[in-house]
């Protein structure tokens, strides 16, 4: 079911009634300033939540939001009233009393809808362009429904970095389809923190040295992989943002493998043999347990 039309009366920044048709498309609600854009989603926002509006949740809007939500300049002869009409006639329908009192009429066609799926604010698309890698990650599954996805997100990074492990040629006991992707990501970190203190050089003002920004990335993905996937793997009891914070880290710690310089990777060496493995320019190198 699609939304066919919004109207507002004496809502917000309404005066009078305005409707606004959506033609049953999406709608992208453009304006200068004070111009009244946030009271259609507020309007949408206010009848899927059953009479709450987030950013109105504050002291200065009274205890029902009626300081915030009914037009200041509402004539006493006048009701605020808010409707939404849906293809196929139906309607939902809310009426506000000045002191915040909402009466709700109508077959609450959107009571089951997600307002992160349905409404999108300005504030938000600026946060999503100027957020990292992992915050639209988390950010964009929630729109298609498909937040449960964010408990994959540890499988995702284990996967990652047992891969490197592999091309690294790190000597285990066993191969990553032996063993669960976390337990041979672990160990690939523990491994290469422990080899990497030595093996792992960047070039310094006379020679090489111990990587040490490096290593100090691999410790902390590290420690995040094992006390996130842990509680993950045995409760699913998750904290929203997590996972983010998880593939930041993650992304960090495998990002020393690639020259920030040249941009060549060193994400392979010969466990047998003595030489270094190099980046074009030099700037970084790697040697598999020859420190």
């Amino acid at each position: 079911m699609r939304i066919k039309s919004v109207e507002m009366a004496w809502f917000r920044g309404a005066a009078g009634s305005v409707t606004h048709d959506t033609a049953l498309k999406s709608t992208v609600i453009y304006g200068e300033n004070g111009a009244g854009k946030s009271s259609f989603i507020d309007t949408i926002e206010f009848v899927m939540s059953g009479g709450k509006i987030r950013h109105l949740a504050h002291e200065y809007s009274g205890k029902r939001q009626e300081k915030g939500i009914v037009n200041t300049h509402k004539p006493e002869s006048e009701k605020t009233k808010l409707t939404i009409v849906f293809d196929g006639g139906a309607q939902d329908v809310a009426e506000i009393e000045s002191d915040g009192r909402c009466a709700f009429a109508g077959i609450s066609t959107m009571k089951d809808w997600d307002l992160g799926r349905t409404i999108l604010r300005q504030n938000e698309v600026a946060d999503f362009i100027h957020g990292t890698k992992g915050q639209k990650y988390t950010a964009l599954l929630p729109l298609f429904g498909l937040q449960e996805l964010e408990n994959d997100v540890r499988k995702i990074m284990d996967i990652e970095l047992a891969l490197i492990a592999e091309k690294l040629q790190i000597r285990m006991p066993y191969m990553r389809a032996e063993r669960n992707d976390r337990r041979m990501a672990h160990d690939f970190l523990e491994r290469i923190v422990a080899d990497g203190e030595k093996c792992l050089q960047k070039k310094g003002a006379k020679d090489y040295e111990g990587h040490a920004e490096a290593i100090d990335a691999l410790k902390l993905a590290d420690q995040f992989l094992l006390s996130w996937a842990n509680r993950a793997s045995h409760t699913f009891d998750l904290v929203r943002g997590e996972a983010t914070k998880l593939i930041e880290v993650c992304e960090k710690a495998l990002g020393f493998f690639k020259c920030s310089v040249c941009g060549k990777s060193i994400a392979f060496a010969d466990a047998e043999a003595k030489e270094w493995t190099q980046c074009q320019c030099g700037s970084i190198r790697w040697r598999y347990g020859k420190g």
